[in-house]
C-alpha cells in the first residue's frame, strides 16, 4: 500500500514553490537594485542556498501584534520559513533611548555570535531611529563576521532595503493642493537622527516650493514618531503658535493618530475642517476614525525581501547595496475625498519619476 503523505510536507511544498518564485512575481517598479536576472539566480540556486540547519537571526524592538514593526517581522519570519531555516528574534529596543525599560532590553543584542548565526537581518530605521546611521553603523560592525542585511537606514557597506520617502511625500503634497485645494499645509516631523525623517521633511519643503507656497516654520512640529507627539503637535499649533492649518502631514502613522486624537477632543472635524495624512499605512489605518489617509510604504515586503536577499548573500551572490521599493498614497475618509474599494497597485517606473502621473488608491 502506498504510503500518504503528510499534509504538513504538502503544504510546506506548496509554500516552498510561491517563494520561488516571489521575487519575479514583484512588478519591475516595485524594487530597484536586484535586475531580473538576479532573481533568476536567487531562485535557481535557493535549494542550495539553505543548508541543513541554518539559522538566521532579526533584531528588532516590540513586536506587537499590529504596527510597523510587526509587520516588518511577519516577512522575515515567512522567508526564513519557506527556505526552511531557523528564525530566532532577539528583541531589544531603540538604541541610544535612556528610558528605563529600554536600556536593560538592549542587553538581548548581546547574545548574537557567529558560532550561533549563519546571518543576520537588522531592522536598522527602528533600532537607530534616535542615534543616526554613524552611530547604527559602529552597532553593526559588532557583526561583521556575520553576512547582514539592513532594513530602513542605508548604510555604508551593508547591503540595505530601504523605501522611496520622497517620493511619497510629493504625492501626498500634490493630492492636498491640486485635489482639495489646500494649501495652508502643517508637517509633524520625526526625529531628527533619522535620516527616513529628514527626507520625508526635506520632500514636505520642496513640494511646498514646487507649488509656489511659502515656508511657515509655525506649520512644523518636532516629533519623535510616537502617537504623544502628534497630540502635541496640535497643542503647539493652535494654542501656542495661535495657527489654524488646513492639513497636517504627519511623518508617520503613529503621530498621525495623536493628531486624529487631539483634533476629535477638541471638536474639530476631520476631514471637514483639517484633513490629516500619514507616513506607513500600518495595520491600525484603516480603522482609526476616520479611516486615515497615508502613504503606503510596504513593510512586509521589506522584511521579506531582507530575508531572500541574506539567503542570496548565504548563497555566495552579490546583492547590491541599497534595494529601493516604492510607496503609494493610500487614499481614506481622513481627506476629503469620496472613497471606493480597490485593489492596490505599485507604481510604475514613469510614476516613480513624475509622482503626479500614478493615481493614489482609493480605499
Amino acid at each position: 500500500m502506498q504510503a500518504q503523505i503528510p499534509k504538513s510536507r504538502e503544504r510546506k511544498k506548496q509554500r516552498s514553490e510561491v517563494a520561488r518564485t516571489y521575487i519575479d512575481s514583484l512588478p519591475n517598479s516595485h524594487y530597484t537594485g536586484c535586475d531580473s536576472m538576479w532573481s533568476q539566480k536567487v531562485m535557481a540556486k535557493r535549494v542550495r542556498s539553505t543548508k541543513q540547519g541554518t539559522t538566521i537571526g532579526l533584531l528588532t524592538g516590540y513586536i506587537r501584534e499590529s504596527g510597523y514593526q510587526a509587520s516588518g517581522w511577519r516577512g522575515v519570519a515567512d522567508a526564513a520559513e519557506e527556505h526552511e531555516a531557523n528564525l530566532i528574534c532577539f528583541l531589544g529596543g531603540g538604541l541610544g533611548v535612556e528610558a528605563s525599560l529600554t536600556r536593560p532590553r538592549n542587553i538581548a543584542y548581546n547574545l548574537v555570535h557567529s558560532t550561533r548565526m549563519d546571518g543576520l537581518v537588522i531592522m536598522g530605521g527602528a533600532l537607530g531611529e534616535y542615534i543616526g546611521p554613524q552611530a547604527l553603523l559602529r552597532f553593526c560592525q559588532r557583526y561583521q563576521s556575520l553576512p547582514i542585511i539592513n532594513v530602513a537606514m542605508a548604510l555604508p557597506g551593508i547591503p540595505s532595503v530601504v523605501v522611496n520617502n520622497a517620493i511619497g511625500i510629493q504625492q501626498a503634497v500634490t493630492h492636498l493642493v491640486e485635489t482639495h485645494g489646500l494649501r495652508r499645509i502643517a508637517f509633524v516631523r520625526g526625529p531628527h537622527t533619522n535620516p527616513e525623517a529628514k527626507e520625508r521633511y526635506n520632500a514636505y519643503r520642496q513640494s511646498l516650493t514646487q507649488y509656489g507656497i511659502s515656508f511657515d516654520p509655525k506649520l512644523v512640529a518636532p516629533g519623535d514618531f510616537l502617537l504623544e507627539a502628534g497630540l502635541e503637535a496640535v497643542r503647539l499649533f493652535l494654542d501656542e503658535r495661535r495657527v489654524r492649518p488646513e492639513a497636517i502631514l504627519a511623518a508617520n502613522d503613529e503621530m498621525a493618530f495623536g493628531v486624529l486624537r487631539a483634533l476629535h477632543q477638541r471638536g474639530i472635524q476631520v476631514p471637514g475642517e483639517v484633513s490629516v495624512i500619514g507616513f506607513d499605512d500600518a495595520p491600525e489605518a484603516p480603522f482609526v476614525s476616520p479611516p486615515l489617509t497615508t502613504i503606503r510604504q510596504p513593510l512586509y515586503e521589506q522584511g521579506k525581501l531582507a530575508t531572500e536577499l541574506l539567503f542570496a548573500k548565504l548563497a555566495g551572490l552579490e546583492v547590491s547595496e541599497v534595494t529601493s521599493l516604492s510607496t503609494q498614497l493610500v487614499v481614506r475618509r481622513s481627506c476629503p475625498c469620496t472613497p471606493y474599494p480597490s485593489l492596490p497597485t505599485w507604481p510604475t517606473e514613469a510614476s516613480q519619476a513624475n509622482p503626479k502621473a500614478e493615481q493614489p488608491i482609493l480605499a
